[in-house]
């Protein structure tokens, strides 16, 4: 259970500066690759990405819940200006989308047909891809720790393992987790029981850790490349339209089928693939993550304020007393927001700038304890702790008396 010590390390403004910080990264990296293109003159342009990006913003608008909403009559309103913008309230709702759509899968089968017209056309003068397309061009697996020496053992551990173990805890356990929490929240009802604790999380950052554990032990022997649960991933997967388990099925069996039957011929098609299409898709990503790092940061602080003032049943209060009680909830909700804010920020400006996440995350650590509430939610949770400890012994020493008066 030592996630669950780095859990309780790690505050949340550091978690909600994680995603933000590499939100933002990710977000980033996809600008300047489209940015990076030439505007016209071939089919992978800036054109291209512009044309992708609007796709995305229309069919990614929220769906509309209500019917189309009508002006209220205003006696200094002209009657045809009331007439105009009811008319436009009207156009606006007939052209918005009325069903979530897979645009992932729209980007990668417009990404897909320019990389076929271009693999079809292509002279391929300076070798730039591996033509003729082959099937069945490469082993499904090879063992991939022949030949490995001590040196290399240590050159691993030291300069790949170990700087990875802080990124993959952050990003790939803690902060997938509460980014599931945050897009699922309908499926945090059941109450789900682990070995030790009791949590009515989407999933356990104990199962996610041994779920990244297990596949890079089994796996990466037999040529794998590392994986992981990332938190970039889950939020484009998400933003993109994948929302049920049978999409991450799919698109495991297409992956399997593209390689069993293209071999090294996949990676020649995926090369192909427009970097306007790539780098939409990429900035669609980050947006979600970094929003995604916000929302999560506002409605904890705001749930605390709400504890904080409402949770204890009050006796009958008079309207002023009442008015008082919000202007104090909505003060207190401001400061604390603004002081985990301060966290959240220093975390995710440390990981844009350096392009590190450990840094970040250390430095709004740091933050968190100096500046923020950090000694303060350290001692209740030793006080938490003892707490519980001494209900348990209290249990005990209950049951151990019931069974001396049998």
């Amino acid at each position: 259970n030592l996630i669950e010590v780095v859990n309780v390390i790690v505050p949340l403004p550091v978690v909600s500066g994680l995603q933000v910080g590499v939100g933002l990264r990710l977000a980033s990296r996809g600008m300047r690759d489209v940015a990076a293109l030439s505007w016209v003159g071939s089919y992978d342009c800036v054109v291209l990405g512009i044309g992708c990006a609007l796709l995305v913003l229309y069919w990614l608008r929220d769906l509309p819940t209500l019917s189309p909403p009508s002006p209220p009559p205003h006696e200094e309103e002209e009657e045809e200006e009331r007439k105009c913008s009811y008319l436009w309230n009207k156009i606006r709702h007939a052209f918005r989308p009325k069903n979530q759509h897979p645009i992932g899968i729209y980007l990668f089968l417009i990404g897909a047909l320019f990389a076929v017209v271009e693999l079809s056309t292509t002279q391929n003068i300076n070798n730039q891809y591996d033509l003729p397309l082959t099937f069945f061009g490469a082993p499904i697996a090879v063992w991939a720790l022949e030949g490995v020496s001590l040196q290399d053992w240590k050159v691993g551990l030291l300069e790949g393992a170990i700087p990875q173990i802080p990124l993959t805890t952050l990003n790939s356990v803690i902060s997938v987790c509460c980014l599931a929490h945050s897009l699922y929240p309908e499926k945090r009802n059941i109450t789900r029981k682990t070995t030790k604790t009791t949590t009515d999380g989407v999933i356990s950052r104990r199962e996610v850790s041994m779920s990244v554990g297990l596949m890079n032990i089994i796996f990466c022997p037999f040529g794998s490349m590392p994986n992981c649960h990332g938190a970039g991933g889950l939020a484009a997967q998400h933003r993109l339209g994948a929302r049920h388990g049978a999409s991450v099925v799919f698109l495991g069996v297409a992956k399997v089928l593209l390689a069993v039957f293209f071999g090294k011929s996949a990676l020649t098609l995926l090369d192909a693939l427009p970097m306007a299409v790539l780098g939409v898709m990429l900035s669609i990503a980050g947006m979600e993550l970094t929003s995604t790092g916000f929302t999560l940061l506002v409605k904890q602080v705001k749930e605390d304020a709400d504890t904080s003032f409402f949770s204890s049943d009050s006796l009958e209060i008079t309207k002023e007393e009442e008015e008082q009680r919000k202007k104090q909830h909505n003060q207190l909700f401001v400061e604390t927001l603004r002081k985990k804010t301060v966290v959240a920020v220093i975390t995710a400006a440390v990981i844009v700038a350096l392009g590190k996440t450990h840094y970040g995350a250390v430095s709004g650590w740091i933050a968190h304890m100096i500046y923020g509430d950090g000694f303060v939610d350290f001692r209740n949770w030793i006080g938490k702790k003892r707490r519980k400890r001494e209900k348990e012994e209290e249990g005990k020493d209950i049951g151990s008396q019931k069974d001396l008066v049998v």
